[in-house]
């Protein structure tokens, strides 16, 4: 008889699930709790038909795979749409679908659970195709995207905003820096390259700074980005009430917000590339741009550098808005740096307590006690 056939070579094992970002959560000051967060699906700058979206809880999350479910979609189905997605990208075919964070117009709605008040802008970032399962959201991950060449919705966010809007739409924006650029730019610009973290093991749109801060891990760099982002979030708000006036009041309650929310962040990122593009240079290996330490002194702690940063800003509106625009007056402008630099300074004090009790909490669940 002929020696039996050899045993056939086991099965290789299932591949592991991949870790679709499905948790997203949105920060500025503090969580941004109430919030309509969601997937954009059908990319038309709304969550609305089939777009899984839903509030954010009380730490401005939301498991999107969850939702999605609750919504009709199977797991499988909604892994493959992502999974087509994420071919589409690779094969520079397609783009990734924006996660959107839209705000409330009261404290009984979006709010930011650290202020208790209302959240204004309405943040945006491709989803985030890598494998640690989450995605954040915040005025810098949004600035990051813009950045990198992945604007918000203009069409939806700035519609009905008036004519000053609509110049400003149409002026575009500069060349895109792409991902790496992006980043580089701001670990830049907000000195995180200066840290000591390993700018290689971490990415904005996957770092929970407040998480951080209240886990005492990366100290240093989780106060620095924290910090960062609150800064932002009053420049912005500063930036909203000072062109406000440009804004159509006709549109409407919820237009007007969502075109005042626009307009402040479209300002804000002609800002910052006003205050890189000096110190814009090429790899000569990757062509990526680069930055140098130049530009990593946004430094809002003295009147006379708040001062040098809103004067660039004010030269950036003018230059952006035309001669049809209203612009702050002189007594406005006079007062606000010492104002802010105060302000500032007292912020860097108030997240320098936040690093303390974080490190204190990290030291005694490491001893076993987390509830001394």
């Amino acid at each position: 008889l002929p020696p039996p056939p050899p045993s056939l070579p086991p099965s290789p094992p299932s591949p592991p699930p991949h870790l679709w970002p499905m948790r997203v959560t949105g920060y500025n000051n503090g969580f941004l709790g109430n919030c309509q967060l969601g997937l954009d699906v059908d990319g038309d700058g709304a969550l609305s038909g089939i777009d899984p979206n839903t509030a954010t809880d009380s730490r401005g999350t939301v498991d999107l795979m969850e939702v999605a479910v609750e919504m009709g979609f199977t797991q499988a189905g909604f892994t493959q749409l992502l999974t087509e997605k994420e071919a589409a990208v690779t094969a520079g075919t397609g783009t990734s679908p924006l996660v959107l964070l839209m705000p409330g117009l009261s404290t009984s709605g979006c709010i930011d659970v650290y202020t208790n008040l209302p959240a204004r802008f309405a943040l945006h970032a491709p989803i985030s195709f890598s494998e640690t399962g989450m995605t954040t959201l915040s005025v810098l991950v949004a600035l990051e995207a813009s950045l990198a060449g992945t604007l918000p919705p203009d069409a939806t966010w700035a519609a009905g905003g008036g004519s000053v809007i609509d110049t400003l739409v149409a002026l575009g924006t500069p060349v895109a820096l792409g991902t790496d650029g992006a980043a580089s730019a701001l670990r830049a610009i907000f000195g995180w390259a200066d840290t000591g973290a390993d700018v290689g093991t971490w990415a904005l749109g996957t770092y929970d700074a407040i998480g951080a801060i209240w886990l005492g891990e990366d100290p240093v760099l989780a106060t620095a980005v924290a910090r960062s982002t609150m800064e932002q979030v009053a420049i912005l708000a500063i930036i909203r009430e000072l062109y406000l006036p440009n804004v159509e009041a006709a549109s409407g309650t919820l237009a007007r917000a969502q075109s005042s929310g626009w307009l402040a962040q479209r300002l804000y990122y002609h800002w910052i590339r006003a205050l890189l593009g000096a110190s814009e240079t090429a790899d000569a290996e990757t062509g990526l741009a680069t930055y140098n330490s130049a530009v990593s002194t946004i430094l809002l702690v003295t009147e006379a550098s708040v001062k040098s940063a809103l004067d660039t800003l004010y030269e950036t509106a003018e230059a952006k808005l035309g001669a049809n625009a209203t612009f702050p007056g002189s007594a406005l402008r006079d007062a606000l740096p010492a104002i802010l630099a105060n302000a500032f300074t007292e912020l860097t004090a108030a997240v320098a307590d936040l690093e303390t009790l974080g490190s204190r909490r990290r030291a005694l669940s490491q001893t076993g006690c987390v509830h001394c």
